[in-house]
């Protein structure tokens, strides 16, 4: 029946499966010593809108929020460089949500926002390996691939939705582009 949560700043580490299947949880606010967001940590909050990652954190586990129905926006920190495996898949919310990429994250892995209602993203500075269905099936109707991604893993971008791509020149000379990625 866990419905808000507020991790304290004293806590540094969100374990693997601490809020995993927490069904009615609505609301996280992540404390500001907090480096590290567990494997599968709130996958399955189902309910939850509101998720504030400081940033503290500079890795998010695989599935950490998989299949989170909810979400009204997702800011990932400047200190994040690791988006795990499918940590965001699944994310859904009516009409979509707007993501935006620290600047300092360097690998965003394989599903990590699969079939989640992502309808635009705005890619960081630093250079950026995507993996493979990274953005698979998603609502993004146009992406900007900037100078930074330095790969693009198999069906990075496949999706019935995207309808328009920008690519710097140089992201397709530098052979950086996998198989189907878009």
């Amino acid at each position: 029946n866990l419905t808000s949560i507020t991790i304290p700043d004293r806590v540094n580490s969100i374990g693997s499966y601490a809020f995993n299947n927490c069904y009615n949880l609505t609301s996280v606010t992540i404390g500001e010593s907090v480096t590290t967001i567990g494997e599968h940590a709130f996958n399955n909050c189902y309910r939850l809108t509101s998720v504030i990652i400081p940033n503290s954190v500079t890795t998010i586990g695989v599935l950490a929020f998989c299949g989170c129905k909810r979400i009204t926006s997702l800011t990932i920190p400047e200190n994040v460089t690791v988006i795990g495996s499918a940590a965001f898949q699944n994310v859904t919310k009516e009409g979509g949500f707007a993501l935006v990429l620290g600047s300092n994250v360097s690998e965003i892995q394989q599903d990590a926002f699969s079939g989640s209602d992502v309808n635009s993203v705005v890619f960081g500075a630093t250079p950026i390996a995507i993996g493979e269905n990274a953005f698979a099936n998603t609502k993004l109707s146009y992406v900007k691939i900037p100078a930074n991604v330095i790969s693009l893993g198999k069906n990075a971008f496949v999706s019935d939705s995207l309808k328009a791509v920008s690519i710097d020149a140089s992201v397709l000379t530098s052979g950086a582009l996998g198989e189907n990625t878009l």
